[in-house]
This record gives C-alpha cells, structure tokens and sequence, in this order.
C-alpha cells in the first residue's frame, strides 16, 4: 500500500448494498473500510496495468482553483470508471 500522507477527504453517497459489501470486504479482510476501498482501488490498477497517479502540490493547486463545473466535468469523466 502507498504510504503517503493522507489529507484528503471523501464523502461517498451509496446503496445500502455496496456499504454492506464493502464493510463485508474489509471484515474478512480484517481493514477499516477505508482501507479496503485504498486496496480495491490500487488492484484495479495494477490488474490493468494502470499507472497510480502520484499526487503533486502542483495538482492539488489545480484543483482548488478549478471552478464548480470543471470540477463537475472532472467528476463525470469517471462516472462509468468500472
């Protein structure tokens, strides 16, 4: 697992079936749900031999100044990531 700083928040909105899922994920897993979704996501790159993105100060600037609908485009751009 990456071992940067984590200072970023997410707040998700799901199903109760995906909560329910993924807490049944990071029990058997013995995580934190938190945990989990890090390792599903970082599995789904490496399985497509996908780059994880490096955060930068450069690109954390970026997106602060980005206005609410570039943000919204940038959200919709991963809208059917899986």
């Amino acid at each position: 697992m990456n071992k940067e700083l984590k200072t970023e928040t997410l707040n998700l909105r799901v199903s109760l079936g995906i909560k329910q899922a993924l807490r049944g994920i990071a029990e058997r897993e013995n995580r934190s749900m938190v945990n989990a979704l890090e390792c599903l996501v970082t599995d789904y790159y490496k399985r497509n031999k996908i780059e994880l993105p490096k955060a930068t100060k450069e690109s954390r600037s970026a997106h602060a100044n980005m206005s609410g609908q570039e943000q919204d485009e940038e959200k919709s751009e991963f809208s059917g990531f899986w």
